[in-house]
């Protein structure tokens, strides 16, 4: 399976056998979501993906996406800000641990780079603590 197109309102992934046409098995696997930009498959099945302009990281499990984050962080929106990348933990299926990069607020039309580690229990985040904060960040170009 692998990611073959990320727009506004649709995620689409794909399962696609080699020597199909490049077309073949496309489906779409949720919609409704608010620019989604990156993904992260679980060991247990679960896709963990987060919405830039919300700061909402979701997950999509058993084929539906739940309909609570997993965890929500204020992000700056300006420009190409959010949040912008998210990796889970080599053990996470035993810490629970995950990564998130998103642009945080400094003060008006401001912001700066911050990453944090999350610890998700029963898919929900108990916890986050910032691990590398004040980072420099641009307005555009800005990468997570």
């Amino acid at each position: 399976m692998r990611l073959i197109g990320c727009h506004l309102a649709v995620l689409v992934l794909v399962a696609i056998p080699a020597s199909s046409s490049p077309r073949a098995g496309v489906e779409a696997a949720a919609t409704g979501l608010d620019f989604p930009v990156s993904i992260a498959f679980a060991s247990d099945g679960r896709l963990f993906f987060n919405e830039r302009l919300t700061g909402r990281l979701r997950v999509l499990e058993d084929g539906r996406v739940q309909p609570a984050p997993v965890a929500q962080v204020p992000v700056v929106r300006l420009a190409e800000g959010g949040l912008l990348g998210l990796a889970l933990h080599p053990a996470f299926h035993r810490n629970g641990l995950l990564y998130i990069c998103y642009t945080a607020p400094l003060g008006p039309m401001s912001f700066r780079l911050r990453v944090a580690q999350v610890r998700v229990v029963g898919g929900r985040a108990t916890e986050t603590t910032v691990i590398l904060d004040d980072l420099p960040a641009a307005g555009i170009r800005t990468g997570g």
